[in-house]
């Protein structure tokens, strides 16, 4: 699944991250961390992501997978393989600050 526009958007011109404080919070702290990586484990990307719908800190997972390099797992809901095209757009605009 794409990120929708108005999502990317945000992710693009948000402040670079510093802390990864947020993790604390996240609705997967109490899952088994193989289920954000599908095909690892018995779990699929729907279980993941619905883990994710219900997360109060979703926008700032997405945000690390994007700034850290992510390239395996569910993150915020998306898959990280995706994440390329807005990684590099988020780069420019941290580069163009």
């Amino acid at each position: 699944m794409n990120i929708p526009d108005d999502l990317a958007e945000k992710v693009i011109n948000a402040p670079a991250q510093t802390s990864d404080d947020w993790s604390k919070r996240a609705a997967c702290a109490k899952e088994n961390p193989e289920m954000f990586y599908p095909g690892k484990g018995a779990a699929t990307a729907d279980d993941a992501k619905n883990v994710c719908r219900r997360c109060p800190v979703s926008f700032s997972c997405l945000l690390w997978a994007v700034d850290t390099g992510e390239r395996e797992g569910i993150w915020g809901g998306f898959s990280a393989s995706g994440l390329g095209p807005i990684r590099r757009q988020r780069r420019r605009a941290l580069d163009n600050r």
